[in-house]
């Protein structure tokens, strides 16, 4: 694996990226069998894919990243990395808040319903510098336990909630522990740790998958229903074992996935109004339409979100912050 902390790419976690990316576009309806088919086994199929559960995985990714080069002694400067990070992040957000405005619609209702995450995530971006001191190797445990516990009290002082949004501006609050076991990850990581546990990797992938499809089961179709805010914090153990073996096995680090991985906070951010124009515009179409409508639009609307914003963004980002 490349382990340079700063300066060089990390491929696994660019596969991840766009795998979770892709995981939310899906559950979203890029592949909108629910919605043009009554036949029983691939709506069940599709119901499986979690975009809860994948931006479970988000958080530890970011948390990771964010936090490995300080993990490894690169001194932090505040306006520097601050500069950095809202710029790369909040640019393409701005944009696509922008086209969400001029489209309206179904892309605007699907649009809300991924950019708490974002807020999220701006959230930690702004902390961070107040809380980086205590996430080191002897103190970062300690860090996360109290975390953990404020979500799980915020969790269970809500039970009728099926939707971690739903805790408003608090959210960031219920995902901090979540984004911090990525900042933990990052401390094993440079410290050259062993294994979070052996065991393989296909069989662990599975059942990430699984556990994601009963998490949507317990909200939405139980009889007793149960929220993603309990089942995804719940979640976030295995995703995180999940993560850490994966960088372990660095199985995910060929010429594709890796090159795709780089525009999926684009995929992430675009998908929602590429489904919603196919869904607002083609609803009177034929089933073959409207099945393949949605995947193509989200892969030509990427590529041009990416090239247009998102990367342009990332220049300006470092230039900005002297990089």
């Amino acid at each position: 694996m490349k382990t340079t902390p700063e300066g060089v790419r990390l491929e696994t976690l660019d596969s991840l990226r766009f795998i979770a990316a892709l995981w939310v576009a899906v559950s979203h309806g890029a592949i909108p069998v629910r919605d043009v088919t009554n036949v029983l086994a691939p709506r069940m199929f599709m119901a499986s894919f979690n975009g809860v559960a994948a931006v479970v995985v988000f958080f530890i990714i970011s948390g990771f990243c964010i936090h490995l080069p300080y993990a490894a002694g690169k001194p932090l400067i505040a306006r520097t990395f601050l500069v950095r990070r809202l710029l790369r992040v909040g640019l393409p957000l701005l944009c696509v808040q922008g086209i969400t405005e001029v489209v309206g619609g179904t892309a605007a209702t699907l649009s809300r319903a991924v950019l708490w995450t974002i807020y999220c995530e701006l959230t930690y971006y702004c902390i961070y510098p107040l809380i980086e001191k205590s996430l080191s190797r002897t103190r970062i445990v300690s860090t996360l336990a109290a975390c953990s516990l404020v979500a799980s009290v915020m969790t269970l002082l809500h039970p009728e909630y099926l939707r971690p949004w739903q805790f408003g501006a608090l959210t960031w609050l219920w995902g901090l522990p979540i984004w911090l076991s990525g900042c933990y990850l990052a401390v094993r990581f440079v410290g050259n740790t062993p294994p979070v546990v052996d065991v393989n990797i296909h069989l662990l992938r599975m059942s990430i998958w699984g556990l994601g499809a009963v998490g949507t089961f317990l909200a939405s179709n139980a009889s007793v229903r149960i929220g993603y805010p309990v089942s995804m914090l719940i979640f976030a153990i295995p995703a995180f074992v999940w993560v850490a073996r994966e960088l372990d096995e660095n199985r995910l680090n060929g010429p594709v996935l890796p090159l795709l991985g780089r525009a999926g906070y684009s995929l992430y951010l675009i998908h929602p109004v590429a489904i919603g124009l196919t869904v607002d515009m083609l609803q009177a179409s034929g089933t073959l339409l409207r099945l393949a409508a949605p995947g193509t639009a989200i892969v030509i609307l990427t590529f041009l979100f990416y090239r247009l914003v998102e990367a342009p963004a990332h220049d300006l980002a470092r230039r900005a912050a002297g990089a």
